[in-house]
């Protein structure tokens, strides 16, 4: 059977494609590079004061430190302390949903802190507790799954049954979701998190099912949908998705009716670098702010346009080119 990544390699064979794949995927930083700026400026005058929760602390810090603009002396270290104290006060217990730890881990690896210290508590331990991750459903292997590999815990045992909880719990139409119906935002989050996954033919096959989905139910206006309605939070974990697997924007996969993924964000976009929740609503929101700055700062800019996973894919491209030129020219 076809892999994922062998088709990839199919695709990359032949000079003029390696080409034509560096100039998609090397978009210049400034074409994104000012939106996240903006962004990430917006966020820091917004929530100056980052604290340990789902919205208005870590996915914040971690789209201002990818954006890399100047912070505060206290920015990081005063919503570290609050961390601190909040792991303390509470014996190190975040509550049922381990996504919690699993968020502060990608945070604090993001900002260069120790994920195996915080007062006295060890995050990595939370995040390989198999019985205790899975228990939230299949966001919480994706979450685990997700920061282990960030925090370079990828070689732990565990792996491989996150791996697999994920895997068992994908939809015959290739997508993801929190019940028996797919949906975008899971499905984004299920290829973030196995796209670190190499080797595997069940995760490549996996991965070109999900891909294939989230392609079939994208809007005419680029954007991705919830629940019926067309939303900035669901259409930047799309391009999140994309960045993750090297897909260009301009992917016909991912272009309707001309309007591309990041066209689709641009909807939500709000004058002085907010995004709203939806495309009626006139103010910004902070939780979808939050989740677009991580979009602008994931693939299509300065920081992400290292490629790396795909190098080899590339290099084999180009020395498949190379033999067949001598034995043309033999």
């Amino acid at each position: 059977m076809t892999t994922f990544l062998e088709n990839l390699r199919r695709a990359a064979r032949g000079a003029v494609l390696i080409l034509i794949a560096i100039a998609i995927f090397a978009v210049p930083a400034e074409a994104y590079g000012a939106d996240a700026e903006e962004t990430a400026g917006y966020l820091l005058q917004t929530v100056p004061e980052p604290r340990f929760g789902s919205i208005g602390g870590e996915w914040g810090i971690i789209g201002i430190s990818r954006a890399g603009i100047s912070l505060p002396s206290n920015y990081i270290s005063g919503y570290y302390e609050d961390l601190e104290n909040v792991f303390t006060q509470n014996g190190g217990d975040l509550g049922r949903k381990y996504t919690e730890y699993a968020r502060v881990a990608l945070a604090l690896n993001e900002v260069g802190y120790d994920v195996t210290n915080v007062a006295g508590y060890n995050l990595i331990y939370y995040l390989t507790d198999y019985d205790s991750v899975v228990r939230q459903g299949i966001n919480g292997p994706i979450f685990a799954l997700t920061a282990l590999s960030e925090c370079g815990h990828s070689q732990n045992e565990v792996i491989d049954r996150y791996v697999g909880y994920i895997l068992e719990r994908q939809h015959a139409d290739g997508s993801f979701g929190l019940s028996d119906d797919g949906d975008a935002d899971v499905t984004a989050m299920a290829i973030q998190a196995l796209s670190y996954i190499d080797g595997r033919a069940d995760v490549d096959s996996a991965l070109e099912g999900a891909t294939a989905y989230l392609s079939s139910i994208q809007n005419a206006d680029g954007t991705f949908s919830a629940d019926g309605a067309a939303n900035c939070e669901s259409t930047a974990q799309v391009l999140i998705a994309m960045s993750e697997l090297g897909i260009s924007l301009n992917d016909d996969r991912f272009v309707k009716n001309g309007n591309t993924v990041l066209d689709g964000l641009d909807r939500f976009y709000v004058s002085g670098g907010g995004y709203k929740h939806l495309t009626a609503q006139t103010e910004p929101d902070l939780m979808a702010t939050e989740q677009a700055l991580l979009a602008l700062t994931s693939g299509y800019s300065e920081r992400s346009i290292d490629v790396s996973k795909y190098d080899e894919l590339w290099e084999e491209a180009q020395l498949q080119y190379e033999r067949r030129s001598k034995e043309d020219r033999d």
